[in-house]
């Protein structure tokens, strides 16, 4: 991932302990944010409604041009297919 230039931030809604846990577990050296309240869920409408006793989140890749504005948003589940949803052409939410 870091050899393709590029820069990832990965949110995960675990406490911030076990966030840098997995972060040292994969010896990733990009961003990893703890959100255990589950704000960036609410916030986008990303709760996977099948799993309602643990609440995660459906996994997203969204990809910027420069000035942060969104160039696509892929569906984590849909990853191996490369099937991106539509260009939203707005300026990222979470940055």
């Amino acid at each position: 991932m870091e050899v393709g230039y590029c820069r990832l931030v990965t949110i995960s809604t675990d406490n911030i302990l076990a966030t840098n846990e997995n972060r040292t577990g994969i010896d990733a050296h990009w961003t990893f944010l703890s959100d255990p309240g589950r704000k960036v869920q609410k916030d986008l409408d990303i709760a996977e409604y099948t799993d309602p006793e643990h609440n995660p989140m459906i996994p997203h890749v969204i990809v910027l041009e420069p000035g942060l504005v969104i160039f696509k948003i892929y569906n984590g589940y849909w990853f191996l297919a490369d099937r991106p949803s539509k260009s939203f052409g707005t300026t990222c939410v979470l940055c």
